[in-house]
């Protein structure tokens, strides 16, 4: 139980772990945003809530939420497909009577400890997923896993004796038997084959129990012995060691090439794959340092996370087929010259990050219809053009950050959101058009553009960061719906308005920010006291501005501000030591100290 009522700053969170407000239940509001990742039982207990806002596609959840959640997501009429039951170790069996008398769909993770007594369990039929490993440990004897649809890696101990898999089961992890050598029975419910990934010595015990295997893992060096194999799908898993190879020819039956299968082959050079294959995980390929030439065939479905990190390759192009290229898949290949993609690559993050040698790429348009381009060509030196597809909704944050020789960009028209540091140390950038559909540009999203001279905006946009255009030395032209602007009321940093009015462009919105301390805050001292002074022309102190800064004794505010922001001087300097010209004037936010005040 804690006394918080209120928590700022929860829309810049990217993740929330296990329980993270749990009990929390004086807490008033919680705001997040729509790409936060939420883990189980956050809002357990958050009984005082009378606002919630967080991630659905309409009003369902994008997590499963624990049973004791879900009377405060019903408050906020929020739904969801499941809910989860997290088992460690106590009560297990009254935990599934419970499970069983529950009216929604359930899904159960972590371990369950063996009842010394009870032999034998079967899973309640409103469960439809276990998680991996989970009954690893002082395992049943025989399982009966009731009506599940899908379950993790590794799922069974090694001690079972008997196991009944339904046909309502489709999503099967890998390995579910591994090391199950007291396996006596394995009930298939009428079906002839198992469809799991299993491993070569799973496969031949499951055949001494005459259940046939359709997905195989093995390893590289044993293809020859296993590749003529009829109705199997192959996965290949890493080999002991095979670096030597220069050339790697996969045969035709291979669907799946595992993780790490391949890293670190540094005289690797080609790779010439199946037209089988249809996933390659993550970091598959990484670290290949000589790889130079690679096809993808038209049944590829998926890239994974890192899979061609750090390769020589240098041109690439990744057919249509392919729905997933995961979070830095081709990260820091530095001899990338071009690249030829579906425009649902944009999603994921960096995946061309740092691949300074790109100089042009083709996007291949798909049915996706709302994207977000997500930090894809951050630190491409030496891409000069960008041309961003209409189903582009936003450009998340560093999306092109250190495209060094970026001077032409075309911001598509249904983008909405320009993120921070989206643009920043676009050194070779001269100006830039901003289109109707944009209604809000982040901090520093142009920050240190240092050729940047004029930004076309096709109608005033107020919901700008003051700090969007830090340190464009040469800006000295904003033009709004075709009017060159003399005086500007976008809100803009005084760093900003500095190199504005040196360039002969008025500022009426100008907010003093955490940023500008250290160059324009005035220190002087009196009768052994230091005071700060903030500039004139200054009409906002931004939230956070002075937090925690001890540097002096007193400040003064001059009579050109109007609004003090929430938290501007907590932790530095005592309320009755803020000197302001004009008091009544000023509107002060009433956390503006840190606590509320009258």
């Amino acid at each position: 139980m804690t006394s918080i009522r209120h928590i700022y700053g929860l829309e810049k969170i990217t993740s929330i772990c296990d329980y993270c407000f749990k009990n929390y239940n004086f807490l008033e509001e919680i705001v997040l945003s729509d790409d936060v990742k939420i883990e189980f039982g956050c809002f357990e207990g958050c009984t005082s809530l009378t606002k919630l806002k967080i991630p659905n596609v309409d009003m369902k959840v994008t997590f499963t939420p624990s049973l004791d959640e879900t009377p405060i997501l019903d408050k906020f009429g929020y739904t969801y497909s499941s809910v989860l039951f997290l088992f460690d170790g106590n009560d297990e069996l009254q935990k599934f009577e419970t499970i069983a008398k529950c009216k929604y769909l359930v899904e159960i993770k972590r371990r369950i400890i063996k009842d010394d007594v009870v032999k034998s369990i079967t899973i309640p039929s409103n469960v439809t997923k276990i998680h991996k490993n989970f009954f690893h440990g002082k395992c049943y004897d025989k399982i009966d896993l009731g009506r599940v649809r899908e379950v993790g890696n590794n799922l069974f101990d090694p001690s079972v004796i008997a196991v009944t898999i339904p046909t309502t089961l489709t999503k099967i992890g890998r390995n579910i038997f591994y090391k199950c050598t007291a396996l006596k029975s394995v009930d298939l419910c009428g079906k002839k084959i198992f469809s799991g990934f299993v491993s070569i010595d799973e496969m031949r015990h499951l055949k001494k129990l005459k259940i046939v295997c359709d997905n195989i893992f093995i390893k590289y060096d044993q293809l020859f012995i296993y590749k003529y194999l009829q109705n199997v799908h192959l996965t290949l898993d890493k080999s002991d060691d095979t670096t030597a190879l220069s050339i790697l020819e996969i045969p035709e039956n291979v669907n799946t090439i595992s993780c790490r299968c391949f890293q670190h082959y540094q005289n690797l050079k080609e790779v010439i794959l199946p037209t089988t294959l249809t996933s390659i995980e993550d970091n598959a390929f990484e670290w290949c340092v000589s790889l130079d030439t690679i096809n993808f065939p038209e049944s590829l479905v998926h890239i994974g996370k890192c899979a061609f990190q750090c390769c020589a390759l240098t041109h690439v192009f990744i057919p249509k087929s392919v729905a997933h290229v995961k979070d830095s898949a081709f990260r820091n290949c530095s001899q990338l010259i071009s690249a030829t993609f579906p425009d649902t690559l944009f999603e994921y993050e960096a995946v061309f990050g740092w691949c300074q040698s790109l100089t042009s790429f083709d996007v291949l348009k798909t049915s996706k219809n709302r994207i977000k381009l997500n930090k894809t060509f951050q630190g491409c030196y030496y891409l000069k053009e960008i041309d961003i597809p209409n189903n582009v909704t936003s450009i998340e944050n560093y999306s092109f950050f250190k495209c060094l020789s970026l001077t032409k960009i075309s911001i598509g028209k249904r983008v909405e959101r320009i993120g921070e540091s989206c643009f920043g140390k676009c050194e070779s950038l001269e100006d830039i058009q901003i289109p109707l559909s944009v209604t809000f540009i982040d901090n520093y999203a142009f920050k240190e553009c240092s050729k940047l001279q004029k930004v076309i905006f096709a109608k005033k946009l107020n919901n700008i960061s003051p700090t969007a255009f830090e340190n464009c030395n040469f800006l000295s032209q904003f033009i709004v719906n075709n009017v060159v602007l003399v005086e500007n009321d976008m809100p803009v940093s005084y760093d900003t308005h500095q190199i504005l009015k040196k360039n002969c462009v008025g500022c009426k919105n100008v907010v003093f920010m955490g940023s500008d301390i250290k160059k324009h805050l005035k220190i002087t001292e009196e009768h052994k006291n230091r005071i700060g002074e903030v500039p004139n022309d200054v009409v906002q102190l931004d939230e956070n501005c002075f937090r925690n800064y001890k540097d002096f004794d007193y400040i003064k505010v001059p009579k050109s501000v109007r609004r003090i922001k929430e938290f501007c001087f907590y932790h530095s300097v005592a309320k009755e030591n803020v000197l302001f010209e004009d008091i009544k004037n000023c509107k002060i936010d009433e956390l503006a100290y840190g606590l509320k005040f009258n």
